[in-house]
């Protein structure tokens, strides 16, 4: 195929209405855009209908022509319709199963389903109309939702991990399931509060679902057992099936997604979708490249994924994004969206999307990964950190914060100041480590200097990606006893919680979650257990599972991380959204040899990673609110001893 001006291309053909299935009770239209032009060689679509059949192996009803539009509009791509296939049903046409018969010049012809599509058989290779009831929220009933975004407390789900291991206490229908995720009265072995009561006992007020859309590599009749977290999109619109109880009903992954995230917002809690527009699984068998040939794809060796990356800078990729994105607002009520490797998108298009969004309910959280990774690109239109300054408010994952807290994995072994002064010391950042955790307390504006506010910033030690905190701890310090380990989970989680910007955890953090199995059972980790560990996105149950015993063993932990929660929500002080209040708000005492000693507002705290002790004088008149060891205490002599890898909150009174 020539090279396309793919500018020019979608001043010719783009189009700006609605595609897909148009459905009411008295007629459905549907669309699709395939645009005749000697570039793609297509020649016709036509509509295959499957009656009201939903198994994947029934034959076709019929075979129906479908009229290509004739109003060419190069100034108003809302009429602009000769780019674009309809047909109109008559009748009431829900539950019809469909796909397009797409013909081209040279004979050949592929069938695929509606790139639209909103309703699916089981597997999603064929389209169903369906009619959702909406369930937008505006702000006038969604008092769920967040005033300010640093105001978010964010915990990261995977819906089969939450709840499929029988430590739950879930019910055995629900787990792994949608449903899984809001069961009420769960504990485990040991009676604790597992599950949905957990989350709402955390303090948590968002949660972030791994991807829920339909992924390709999960067979949804429940064969042969398959894991993956979701990250290899087929169907963009359509909920994941094999998260429902019944992947054969194409309205029950709709229905019960939808109660599910209505319960939540009965909990109080916003609902964050994380999507992946920035690539397909396997863009050979995409809609997309079926209707449109090498249109929705870049050709390029500078690529984000394994496969071919989309292209947002092309409009009618950005509008797909832009529709869907405003379709899981309207239609399943989330409150936010985060996005995987915005890179591979443009400024352009996610400012487009911040925009409708902002029309809708200005509270709907935009946030996702600033990784400056290979793409066809230029650097000044990528949705990285560099250029953060020019998508406000969106925010970013802050990597330098969470390197300087906890360190790395991917420049060799880059320790962390929970690490202890010997090992970072050992092997120095760019600069002075504590100047970095600093500047990330303040908000990480001297981090990322193009940043307009702190909310910009998701502060995070542990997501989905790499080694949990507690396992990268267990690496770096194989010889500590548990006490110490508890020690060091403690202070990166404070330090992240109660930074300027939004904190980010994953389910389990707060209590310990270890993804390290010993699969060999020798009684040690061998290096396949490692492996698996640090990137599990399909090493299946045994390692993804949360083990929800585990909270047993590791109580205090948990209880240290709910009186951080607390503190945050309680006080104003730690969720500021200005930078210049910051500024006034924030006296350093020191950030040096592995102390970080600050005040903010009349709160004080302390973290000690030195090695040795930290005495603290004239503390007459300062209160102890949280400090990961017991027994510290303020002497009679207004001091406090600090030891290694202590921390400590006090409130200066007046």
């Amino acid at each position: 195929m020539k090279k396309v001006n793919w500018q020019k291309f979608d001043e010719k053909w783009a189009f700006a209405g609605q595609l897909g299935a148009i459905y009411n009770k008295e007629e459905t239209k549907i669309r699709v855009w395939a645009p005749p032009a000697l570039e793609t060689g297509l020649v016709s679509v036509e509509l295959i209908s499957y009656g009201k059949d939903t198994n994947p192996a029934s034959s076709p009803v019929e075979k129906l022509p479908m009229s290509l539009g004739k109003v060419e509009n190069k100034s108003n791509h809302r009429e602009n319709t000769i780019g674009v296939w309809e047909i109109q049903l008559p009748g009431d046409q829900i539950g019809l199963v469909y796909t397009f018969l797409v013909t081209y010049e040279d004979g050949h012809q592929v069938e695929t389903q509606d790139p639209y599509m909103r309703g699916g058989i089981v597997n999603g290779n064929r389209s169903v109309i369906v009619a959702p009831d909406k369930r937008s929220f505006h702000k006038t009933n969604a008092t769920w939702r967040l005033n300010q975004a640093t105001d978010a407390i964010i915990e990261e789900i995977h819906v089969r991990d939450f709840s499929i291991s029988e430590s739950s206490g879930i019910s055995a229908q629900n787990r792994g399931k949608y449903l899984g995720l809001v069961e009420e009265g769960s504990k485990n072995s040991f009676g604790e509060a597992t599950g949905f009561d957990y989350l709402k006992g955390l303090g948590i007020n968002c949660v972030q679902l791994m991807p829920v859309f339909d992924f390709a590599t999960v067979d949804e009749t429940g064969g042969a057992p398959v894991y993956n977290w979701g990250y290899d999109p087929q169907n963009y619109n359509l909920p994941e099936g094999s998260y429902s109880t019944d992947a054969t009903d194409p309205n029950c992954r709709i229905i019960e997604l939808q109660s599910t995230i209505e319960k939540f917002h009965e909990a109080g809690l916003n609902v964050i979708m994380d999507v992946v527009y920035n690539h397909m699984f396997d863009s050979s068998d995409s809609p997309f490249e079926k209707l449109v040939p090498q249109y929705y794809f870049r050709r390029s060796q500078a690529m984000v994924s394994g496969t071919l990356d989309t292209a947002a800078e092309r409009e009618m990729f950005s509008r797909f994004v832009q529709d869907s994105v405003i379709y899981w607002t309207e239609t399943y009520g989330f409150d936010g969206f985060r996005f995987d490797l915005m890179s591979g998108l443009d400024i352009a298009t996610m400012n487009k999307i911040r925009e409708q969004l902002n029309q809708l309910d200005s509270r709907i959280l935009l946030y996702g990964e600033g990784w400056n990774m290979p793409t066809a690109l230029p650097e000044h239109d990528k949705v990285i950190q560099k250029n953060l300054g020019l998508v406000a408010p969106i925010g970013m994952f802050n990597d330098d914060l969470r390197d300087a807290i906890k360190g790395s994995k991917f420049d060799g072994k880059t320790y962390g100041f929970v690490d202890g002064i010997d090992a970072y010391q050992s092997n120095p950042h760019q600069y002075p480590l504590e100047q970095t955790l600093m500047s990330g307390i303040m908000g990480s504006r001297k981090l990322y200097p193009t940043m307009k506010y702190p909310e910009q910033s998701i502060n995070y030690v542990e997501a989905h990606d790499n080694y949990n905190l507690r396992d990268q701890l267990f690496i770096n310090h194989p010889l500590d006893d548990k006490a110490t380990h508890v020690k060091r989970m403690s202070i990166a989680i404070s330090l992240m919680m109660l930074s300027a910007g939004v904190p980010f955890i994953e389910v389990g953090q707060a209590f310990g979650r270890s993804k390290l199995v010993d699969s060999s059972g020798s009684g040690k980790f061998i290096t396949a257990d490692f492996v698996a560990a640090e990137n599990s996105y399909r090493a299946g149950d045994l390692v993804n599972q949360i083990d929800w015993d585990v909270m047993h063993e590791n109580l205090e932990l948990l209880d240290f991380v709910r009186k951080l929660i607390t503190i945050r929500n309680e006080n104003p002080i730690f969720r500021l959204n200005d930078f210049n209040q910051i500024q006034q708000s924030v006296h350093i005492i020191q950030a040096k040899n592995g102390i970080i000693d600050y005040q903010i507002g009349d709160f004080r705290l302390i973290y000690n990673a030195s090695a040795r002790d930290y005495r603290v004088r004239e503390l007459n008149q300062a209160e102890m609110i949280l400090s990961n060891v017991a027994d510290l205490v303020i002497t009679d002599k207004n001091q406090l001893v600090l030891t290694d890898l202590s921390m400590v909150i006090l409130k200066i009174k007046e």
